[in-house]
């Protein structure tokens, strides 16, 4: 066969079960930073200190936002993978179907 392969198990498990992986671990991050406080410590309270401290905590907040949007995305992703090695399976069974009544000289 010429042109473009797909590893159907590749496509249909083990990515899929990847992105999932990857999905969950982003989510524990995200759970990690629910749990802690960022930003709030006492000492940081006057002068330069509170404005690192200020900046912590905003990048903590904005962390906390692009992780609770990456491990959906991610297991959105694995799902649409299996979801595309499934369609190719079936487009191949069709083409094979269709092949196979031209041989039998059957008009499709």
């Amino acid at each position: 066969m010429s042109g473009l392969e797909i590893d159907r198990e590749w496509v249909g498990e083990h990515a899929p079960r990847r992105m999932n992986a990857h999905g969950e671990d982003y989510d524990a991050a995200v759970q990690a930073l629910r749990q802690r406080e960022i930003g709030g410590a006492s000492w940081g309270q006057v002068g330069l200190i509170a404005e690192c401290a200020s900046a912590l905590g905003l990048s903590g907040h904005y962390l906390h936002e692009v992780l609770s949007e990456l491990g959906p995305g991610l297991n959105r992703t694995g799902e649409q993978v299996h979801a595309a090695g499934s369609n190719i399976t079936t487009a191949e069974h069709a083409s094979l179907g269709d092949l196979d009544r031209r041989i039998d000289g059957q008009a499709l």
